[in-house]
């Protein structure tokens, strides 16, 4: 697992250096990244109810915190895809960023409510 994300790191480094300048967003990388947290956030829920003892996957704060990732990165996938195709329309990017600024505010509350939940326990 380890080897994966040191080589995203190496083709986030040359996609910056080489394909994306730095006044560009960096939408390949951001896309990458989004779909490894999303297929790390599959495997998580996978063993979180692999473990179970009981099957009410809500009670543990695992389940909201992942739940949280996963909304958000996959929601935002596409804002980070195509942002730099928004900056073309400025009605477009606001949009966009509106978007993801509410998807990060359920992600911010899904962590929240895993939090509340381990004060719980």
């Amino acid at each position: 697992m380890i080897g994966v994300w040191v080589t995203f790191v190496i083709l986030a480094i040359l996609n910056s250096a080489f394909i994306q300048k730095l006044d560009t967003f960096n939408t390949y990388a951001r896309g990458l990244e989004s779909i490894g947290v999303i297929v790390l956030t599959i495997f998580a829920f996978n063993k979180l109810l692999a473990e179970l003892d009981n099957r009410e996957p809500t009670y543990h704060p695992v389940f909201w915190i992942n739940a949280g990732y996963l909304f958000y990165f996959a929601g935002s996938m596409v804002v980070f895809i195509l942002s730099n195709y928004f900056l073309s329309d400025n009605n477009l990017l606001l949009v966009a960023w509106g978007i993801h600024a509410i998807l990060l505010a359920i992600m911010y509350c899904f962590i929240s409510l895993g939090l509340w939940q381990l004060r719980r326990q």
